[in-house]
């Protein structure tokens, strides 16, 4: 049972046995990670209803573009409802 220590204890002993071991973080502090910050794991778009959103960035990087942002947030549902079933066959 690991509920009656503190995570550090768990931790140090599960280490000190050479069990790979890492602390469960919470969404903040995963963001505030430092090596999730060195590898800038996310990027932002903007999205005209719901704001600045948060996506995983692909983790690759190239010359021409380092970042690869997203060109724009995914569609609304229903936003290409009418343009498909114009095309639609039959």
């Amino acid at each position: 049972m690991t509920t009656g220590e503190p995570t550090a204890v768990w931790v140090e002993r599960f280490g000190a046995a050479d069990v790979p071991v890492a602390e469960v973080l919470g969404p903040d502090a995963h963001l505030a990670d430092p090596q999730v910050v060195h590898n800038r794991l996310y990027g932002e778009v903007d999205d005209p209803v719901r704001g600045p959103m948060r996506y995983v960035r692909y983790p690759a990087r190239f010359a021409g573009d380092p970042e690869f942002r997203l060109r724009g947030p995914a569609p609304s549902v229903g936003q290409h409802t009418e343009e498909v079933l114009v095309h639609a066959p039959g």
